[in-house]
């Protein structure tokens, strides 16, 4: 009977155990592309364009809201890159669906350092 006991005890452990570890190798990181990358320090080449498009949403009983637009970058000089977001918002309520346009952004990026020009690296960054 204490074999009985032992292995009740043991066999939800192992199983917390299991799950524990199949929750954690199941587990990766969300992989995207430019320029929803964080690392991402290259400016777009001069006089090219590289443009995005994105959406996301949810809904639940009924109703749904949401974003879906363009991301634009441009090349406008050697190292220094203009960007827009434009996108347009809309929601589904009741039967209803309103749309307008989001909060647009816009900026501008400019490379002041290269991994190449290790003379003039700031302290602390390695190539």
């Amino acid at each position: 009977m204490s074999s009985a006991r032992t292995l009740g005890r043991v066999l939800p452990a192992a199983a917390r155990l299991m799950s524990a570890a199949a929750l954690a190798l199941a587990g990766t990181s969300a992989l995207a592309g430019p320029p929803y990358d964080t690392d991402d320090p290259g400016t777009t080449d001069l006089g090219h364009w590289e443009i995005y498009g994105f959406a996301a949403g949810t809904g639940s009983d009924g109703s749904f809201d949401g974003t879906a637009g363009l991301d634009l970058s441009y090349g406008v000089a050697p190292d220094v890159q203009l960007t827009a977001t434009l996108p347009i918002d809309f929601a589904r309520n009741e039967g209803r669906t309103h749309a307008g346009v989001g909060d647009v952004e816009i900026g501008m990026k400019y490379r002041l350092f290269r991994r190449e020009d290790v003379r003039h690296r700031p302290e602390g960054l390695t190539p």
